[in-house]
């Protein structure tokens, strides 16, 4: 995946490490659907990057950062019914089957 955050983590770690990182990957956990998180070790600090999906997750990230509960550098946030999997170019479409409009 590449785009928003994963995009910001990888130019952050070449322009302070010098050198091109792996690819980032986002994984989601079973106990929080809708939000993936990745880490990228940057000269021994780790960076925490979060993409979260829809506004309630969102609520509950900014909750827990308010909390102090979450310490992610970066959140992105999608509210898109199709979950960004698209380009952020286009626009997300919903198939609706013929004669149920």
């Amino acid at each position: 995946m590449y785009g928003g955050a994963a995009e910001v983590l990888q130019n952050a770690f070449q322009v302070h490490a010098g050198a091109v990182p792996a690819p980032v990957v986002f994984t989601e956990t079973p106990e929080q659907p809708g939000i993936r998180q990745a880490e990228l070790d940057l000269k021994g600090t780790t960076i925490t990057a979060l993409i979260v999906n829809g506004l309630a997750n969102a609520r509950k990230v900014m909750d827990s950062i308010r909390q102090g509960e979450c310490r992610a550098a970066l959140v992105e946030i999608i509210d898109c019914h199709c979950g960004g999997q698209q380009s952020g170019e286009l626009p997300c479409t919903i198939y609706t089957p013929k004669g149920t409009r």
